[in-house]
């Protein structure tokens, strides 16, 4: 059985599931991640500027906007990461739940982020949550702006997809790790 939400043209979801009415807590206010950030910004408040630099929050709005569903929420994807990787011991999602997952994806995407995410999270998160369609092309874009964002050439010393720095970036090399 499905239902859809109050409105017109609102989009059909499952009755068991991530957008079910009345999942949103009051914490957010009907404000979803993804609407918290309109631009880079937005990351500064009126009560507290962003520890993020400009790059850094170049890549984590990207990431926001990649990940959030038509709802503007990373529900969907916490719940992929759960599926794909909850069980794997060792695992930075091993044994966690989507409200776990919720608050600690909050520290690295979102408004109150303090530093991106590490580039082998990013890399996970990616491969759980976008289609393997646009896979490719969503990981060479947020690896451009990984490197870029930590002034490193490359995201990682085995990273050997594809990216491309805009121009006029200033790079310097990758540590040796």
């Amino acid at each position: 059985m499905r239902i859809t939400t109050p409105g017109v043209g609102a989009p059909e979801i499952p009755e068991k599931g991530l957008g079910a009415p009345g999942r949103r807590g009051p914490r957010t206010r009907g404000r979803t991640a993804l609407g918290r950030l309109p631009s880079t910004a937005a990351f500064d408040t009126a009560k507290k500027a962003s520890p993020l630099t400009l790059d850094e929050r170049k890549l984590v709005l990207f990431l926001l906007v990649t990940l959030a569903d038509d709802r503007g929420s990373l529900a969907r994807t916490r719940q992929r990461l759960v599926d794909a990787y909850g069980n794997r011991e060792g695992h930075w999602c091993a044994g966690k739940t989507e409200d776990s997952l919720l608050h600690l994806l909050a520290k690295s995407l979102g408004q109150s982020a303090a530093s991106p995410p590490p580039w082998e999270r990013i890399v996970d998160i990616i491969e759980a949550a976008v289609p393997r369609a646009r896979r490719n092309a969503v990981l060479g874009q947020a690896a451009a702006l990984f490197a870029r964002s930590v002034g490193w050439d490359r995201p990682a010393r085995d990273y050997a997809g594809r990216f491309r720095h805009r121009l006029g970036s200033t790079n310097r090399s990758s540590p040796s790790r």
